[in-house]
């Protein structure tokens, strides 16, 4: 059986999770690597984007009851859309770096790079190890 709805119930929510976080690692860094390419670019505003709000909410949603199914037609609720978290593109809040009004600083850009980089990496490592616990519960089940 191939249900989309049932599919999410393989994985609990830290998984689901997980790859949230690491789909906003991929598109920060398109976005830093981007701030680095447009560095003598006029009058180009910096972009970041905003993780730690749209955290904060989906936490707060989190300790709120699950949904209940009141009648048997009703679909089962979604872990995936309880823990949604998107990142909101802002601006940079600094003033011009140079002549040209263009608010790109390389040091603060690179550091931004390395640290979301890092924590890529950290996060792939631990989802990787939730999917290995995973699968040695499906080896043992044989």
């Amino acid at each position: 059986m191939n249900d989309p709805i049932q599919s999410h119930r393989l994985f609990d929510a830290t998984v689901t999770f997980l790859g949230q976080l690491l789909d906003f690692r991929l598109e920060r860094h398109a976005l830093i690597a981007s701030n680095i390419a447009n560095a003598d670019t006029p009058r180009y505003a910096a972009m970041d984007l905003e993780f730690e709000g749209a955290l904060q909410k989906a936490i707060a949603r989190e300790a709120l009851p699950a949904p209940r199914r009141t009648h048997d037609t009703h679909l089962p609720g979604s872990i995936r859309e309880q823990l949604s978290v998107a990142a909101t593109p802002v601006r940079r809040k600094s003033h011009g770096v140079g002549n040209d009004v263009n608010s790109v600083d390389l040091d603060t850009e690179m550091t931004q790079l390395v640290e979301n980089n890092l924590l890529y990496n950290a996060t792939a490592q631990l989802l990787s190890k939730k999917l290995n616990g995973l699968r040695l519960a499906i080896e043992a089940g044989r």
